[in-house]
């Protein structure tokens, strides 16, 4: 959530590259979430559109993981 319009994140109009990502996973490991896998997170930032939310239970851990390289790859 984009947090002075509280405009909602969406993969679909804001694609990471797939290299960037895969490169980004290899020198920051996902953490172990049995919640939410890195599958998931590839998919969802590759392939879907809408907005991106993730299910509760997630570990605040990931939370912040995917904060952070939503940071990154997303310019």
């Amino acid at each position: 959530m984009e947090t002075i319009t509280s405009t909602a994140y969406d993969p679909e109009y804001n694609r990471v590259d797939k290299e960037e990502l895969e490169k980004y996973l290899k020198k920051h490991p996902f953490p172990k979430d049995n919640k939410y896998s890195v599958e998931y997170l590839k998919n969802d930032l590759l392939n879907s559109s809408g907005v991106y939310r993730l299910k509760h239970g997630v570990k605040m851990e990931t939370i912040a993981y995917i904060e952070d390289l939503l940071n990154e790859l997303v310019k």
